[in-house]
């Protein structure tokens, strides 16, 4: 559960660092969006979780593109 300042931090250091990253903002996901049961973990702990099917799909399409790339 990260703030959009803390993302911002992250990046300046992966800049300072010359490190190469991509940062992928999906609109509206929570925390556990690729994990089905999200809602209902949501539900019995009380806390700001959330299953969405398209950010958890370009998730999965982001990963595959990496592993491709560096594999």
């Amino acid at each position: 559960m990260v703030t959009m300042d803390d993302l911002e931090g992250f990046k300046q250091e992966m800049e300072a660092a010359q490190a190469d990253y991509e940062v992928l903002l999906l609109a509206d996901a929570k925390h556990g969006f690729s994990n089905p049961q999200a809602d209902v973990n949501a539900e019995k702990y009380g806390i700001d979780l959330g299953y969405q099917q398209s950010a958890d799909e370009k998730s999965w399409e982001a990963l595959q593109a990496l592993l491709n790339q560096v594999f």
